[in-house]
C-alpha cells in the first residue's frame, strides 16, 4: 500500500500544530482489528477512525 505522505514528512511536520494524523487500520475479515491495532500501537497524538462507525453513511440498497 502506499502511504499518503512518507515516514521522513510525517518526521519533519509531527509537531505542526495544525497536523491531524488519523488511524485508519481495517481489515472486513475482523471489524474488530483495527481498534486492537490502534491500542496496541499508533502514533503519538493520532486519532482513530472506523471504517464502520467514522468514514460510511448508514447501509442501504446499494452500500454504505
Amino acid at each position: 500500500m502506499k502511504a499518503i505522505v512518507t515516514a521522513a514528512w510525517l518526521a519533519e511536520h509531527a509537531q505542526d500544530k495544525d497536523l491531524i494524523i488519523a488511524d485508519c487500520r481495517f481489515r472486513l475479515d475482523d471489524v474488530a482489528a483495527g481498534d486492537s491495532a490502534y491500542q496496541a500501537a499508533h502514533l503519538p497524538g493520532a486519532v482513530r477512525l472506523d471504517l464502520d462507525r467514522d468514514l460510511t453513511g448508514a447501509k442501504g440498497e446499494h452500500g454504505g
